[in-house]
């Protein structure tokens, strides 16, 4: 990574704004303002000729590791060249040799180059930029779901900028945008001498960044820039040599963990309301409690206590001390499977007219552990109180990548809560 060099007498009167600045959002600049003492020699603007007389002048770079929306914002800035110039396409590169200051490019997305990593180590996560300096036009996004959009707005700058003739294009640095695309991304304090291997969307507006490589001093460094950005520690716990810590404050949560057998931290930001707090663990003990196991198959039958429940798959109910349930995943989306886990908890209430699940946890998404769930709630949910839904579900687009069909699961889990569970909880499972 490349740091900026600043004198000690800079350092000394920056040393507080930047720990601040690390906390905030966007600043335009992302300058210091220097001391009375130094002196800066003028800097010419930066320009860049796009397209001279009708022809491109300029080449594309791509990363060589490039995911697939960062080529597809490639290609389409190259499109856009080439329609400008009547199908004359401007070179196309990926980053393998060594970055050649003398020769115009634009560099779409994180790159090896150094453009790239400059740029976007002086980007909070949640920005993106294009900058123009030197001879080359950096397209920089953290994450793959801003670099499309990003390529767009670059695509309109080209069109405002291209002459009347369409001869001519040419850039300068006031031609530089930066703006704020994911607000919670932004909420996060970046990590220090670290290059996050992935940025991802994680579900129910969860994001999370990998931080390769790293060490348990980081991670413990991390955990103290966030107290100096202000987020207050909800929870820290190890568990068989792993480090989880949980922080907040008014309106965000952010798990970190680090995990020493590869080396990695985790940091997920997400809406403190995802956050599960318990209560303080005071109850009036009615019952003993009890575990019921509904639905696994024992024989070669898919009988279960006398009720067909479709399939030998699994769901749990607990029994907790005050009467109230605790139900973990629901088997299949069967009237006989939704009906075997209304009977126990109707044979087993305290008070039969006043039936309480604390909480319905579920492990994954797949329909043998989520379609008892939604039948479930199709037939009962009027007779039965659920006051929290616990799970921790891929955003869509990643669950269709794995497997396909698995992201129609999850909008039908999500479209049951929305339908049925509007007043009930709704959490991601934590660390």
């Amino acid at each position: 990574m490349i740091k900026k060099r600043i004198s000690l007498v800079l350092f000394l009167c920056v040393l507080v704004p930047v720990a601040i600045f690390g906390c905030n959002s966007y600043s335009p600049s992302h300058e210091s303002t220097p001391g009375p003492e130094e002196t800066t020699e003028a800097v010419l603007p930066s320009s860049v000729d796009v397209i001279a007389e009708g022809v491109p002048q300029i080449r594309v770079v791509r990363g060589d590791g490039a995911s697939r929306a960062e080529i597809d914002a490639a290609m389409a800035i190259r499109k856009a060249i080439a329609d400008m110039c009547a199908g004359a396409a401007p070179e196309i590169i990926d980053d393998f040799d060594v970055a050649d200051p003398s020769v115009p490019e634009i560099i779409v997305g994180r790159t090896k180059y150094p453009d790239t990593v400059n740029t976007l180590n002086s980007l909070n996560y949640g920005e993106y930029t294009i900058r123009i300096t030197g001879k080359k036009i950096i397209v920089a996004a953290w994450t793959d779901f801003a670099i499309g959009d990003l390529a767009e707005r670059f695509i309109a700058i080209l069109g405002e900028k291209l002459s009347a003739d369409r001869m001519s294009l040419t850039l300068t640095d006031a031609d530089n945008f930066a703006g704020v695309y994911n607000r919670s991304l932004n909420n996060l304090p970046s990590f220090d001498d670290a290059f996050p291997a992935a940025i991802t969307y994680s579900g129910d507006h969860a994001y999370q960044v990998v931080i390769t490589k790293s060490t348990e001093e980081a991670y413990r460094n991390y955990l103290g820039k966030l107290e100096v950005c202000g987020y207050t520690k909800h929870s820290e716990r190890t568990a068989a040599g792993n480090l989880f810590a949980i922080y907040n404050d008014d309106s965000n949560a952010i798990n970190v963990y680090y995990t020493p057998f590869n080396k990695t931290v985790r940091i997920i930001t997400e809406p403190l309301e995802n956050l599960f707090v318990g209560d303080d663990g005071s109850y009036t003990a009615l019952t003993s409690p009890k575990l019921i196991m509904i639905g696994r198959r024992f024989s070669n039958t898919s009988m279960y206590l006398g009720v067909d429940s479709g399939a030998g798959l699994m769901c749990f109910v607990i029994q907790l001390s005050d009467g109230r349930f605790i139900v973990i995943d629901g088997g299949v989306a069967t009237d006989a499977f939704a009906q075997a886990i209304y009977a126990s908890l109707l044979n087993n209430a305290p008070d039969k007219d006043k039936i309480i699940i604390a909480a319905w946890i579920m492990t994954h998404s797949h329909g043998d552990h989520t379609g008892g769930f939604c039948r479930f709630a199709e037939l009962y949910s009027s007779k039965v109180t659920l006051e929290r839904i616990i799970y921790n579900f891929p955003s869509e687009a990643d669950a269709k990548s794995v497997e396909s069909g698995n992201e129609t699961l999850i909008r039908r889990v999500s479209g049951t809560i929305s339908a049925y569970y509007r007043n009930s909880a709704v959490n991601k499972a934590g660390i």
